[in-house]
């Protein structure tokens, strides 16, 4: 029974209807979007890492405002976690890739270690880990 539906049953002898035919293109498109999608390290780039810090560090001066628990721990996670993949877009070609992953191992440790039990321990660490962003811009900026 087609309740809704105004396309006529499939049976053996009727050749099927365009939106049949198409399912299985729209299925393997589908699948691609999705496998596409649950990759996005590998299309990290140092430009993209870096926006993601400025979101994570717009969402922590919200966090120093407006103290949280639970998202104070997710953002010093959060900022480890960027800071291991900016780390690993450096091969160790150069003076410059060996400092920038060690800069990067730095912040990402410091984040790591990074306290939080309160808004002025939350405070303490956000200014450890913008000092060292800082340190990393103004060398290389």
């Amino acid at each position: 029974m087609n309740v809704g539906n105004k396309t006529k049953p499939i049976s053996a002898t009727s050749t099927p209807s365009r939106a049949y035919s198409t399912l299985p293109f729209r299925l393997c498109l589908g699948l691609s979007l999705l496998a596409g999608l649950s990759v996005p390290a590998l299309a990290a780039t140092l430009k993209g890492i870096m926006s993601e810090m400025k979101q994570t560090t717009t969402e922590a001066k919200g966090v120093l405002s407006n103290f949280d628990q639970a998202r104070a721990d997710a953002l010093l996670h959060q900022y480890a976690m960027q800071a291991m993949a900016a780390g690993k877009l450096f091969g160790s070609g150069d003076a410059k890739a060996a400092d920038l992953q060690k800069r990067f191992a730095t912040l990402a440790a410091t984040a790591n270690n990074a306290k939080a039990k309160d808004a002025a321990g939350f405070r303490i660490a956000f200014s450890a880990i913008a000092t060292q962003c800082r340190s990393c811009h103004s060398a290389y900026k």
